[in-house]
């Protein structure tokens, strides 16, 4: 039996033509690759009081917002290194590099420290498969190639945190 789903523009009832198949399901498009889902970061003011005063609480909140950063920047790269077939591009200097170069620009949040931390999580997790998973050689391979990356300053991280800030679409 052939239906269709006509809908009537002053009410909300759906009525059925036995003409065309009604399909129940949309199919899902997926990419491959699974994105985690981002940690909601606990709110600054409660009600009406700021909460930014107390230090352990700005450590949670930076803490939940570089790792919420380190999942987008990595699914992000996931999907653009699908490109590059691990057979074809194995050991490759000039990828990493790239890499290592997106990873200074995009993480600018954060103390030294936990910056250092999350890009090396992050370019170990995106490049152990073309290093043959020898997280020493990777590790080896990035410090002689260190000096090729364009490391990140102040005022250029600076700069970037007040394009995020204005030229961004903020939440509600």
């Amino acid at each position: 039996m052939k239906q269709t789903r006509v809908i009537n523009d002053t009410s909300d009832e759906v009525i059925f033509d036995p003409v065309v198949p009604v399909h129940t399901t949309v199919p899902e498009v997926h990419l491959g690759v699974e994105e985690p889902e981002a940690k909601q970061i606990p709110p600054s003011n409660i009600y009406g009081h700021s909460l930014k005063g107390i230090k352990s609480y700005k450590k949670i909140r930076r803490g939940y917002k570089l790792s919420n950063q380190k999942q987008v920047f990595v699914s992000d790269l996931k999907l653009i290194l699908k490109e590059f077939p691990v057979d074809k591009h194995q050991y490759d200097d000039e990828l990493l590099i790239e890499i290592l170069n997106i990873a200074e620009a995009y993480f600018v949040y954060g103390d030294k420290t936990d910056r250092e931390e999350v890009k090396s999580n992050s370019i170990k997790e995106l490049m152990l498969d073309y290093f043959k998973g020898d997280e020493e050689l990777l590790c080896k391979t990035v410090s002689h190639i260190w000096h090729k990356v364009k490391k990140s300053t102040l005022p250029r991280r600076l700069w970037t945190r007040l394009k995020n800030f204005f030229f961004t679409k903020h939440q509600l």
